[in-house]
């Protein structure tokens, strides 16, 4: 009886040592911390749940970077036409643009990037809407011409 309930001890030690370690790895990735691992030790139960945890620190690391990517794509989209917006109202403002050639084509240009930045802060509303599958997504043709023309036109000082 004192054996069994010595070795019952030991084993429950060792179980929960195991388990505590996993446990502190799950808490750890709660807090943000993407790079912890539970060790693979223990009874094989414990060995194979840690097995199966560190893939998902993998995955949400893996997230993580594509947000970070995702967040340094959309500043620069958005950028670019606030950029050309800010350049051609300058050139209003002084007087470059003061020719009615040159201010008409200052101001269409700042009207179509104004159009691009509503267009990317809807893109990104629906990107929301996705992830909050809402929406299924539709695919569509492109006229490729036409949307070179006006990348040309909005970049063309």
């Amino acid at each position: 009886m004192v054996l069994s309930t010595l070795l019952a001890f030991v084993l429950g030690r060792s179980v929960a040592r195991s388990l505590t370690r996993v446990s502190a790895a799950a808490q750890a990735l709660t807090r943000g911390e993407t790079d912890v691992r539970a060790p693979v030790s223990g009874p094989r139960e414990v060995r194979a749940l840690a097995r199966t945890f560190n893939p998902i620190t993998d995955r949400v690391e893996a997230t993580r970077h594509v947000q970070r990517d995702f967040v340094a794509t959309v500043s620069h989209e958005m950028k670019t036409p606030l950029t050309s917006i800010q350049g051609f109202s300058q050139a209003l403002l002084d007087g470059t643009a003061a020719e009615p050639g040159r201010f008409k084509r200052a101001v269409t240009v700042i009207h179509a990037e104004a159009g691009r930045m509503r267009r990317l802060v809807d893109d990104l509303l629906l990107l929301a809407r996705f992830d909050a599958g809402q929406v299924q997504m539709r695919l569509r043709d492109v006229e490729l011409h036409t949307l070179l023309r006006q990348f040309v036109e909005g970049m063309t000082p």
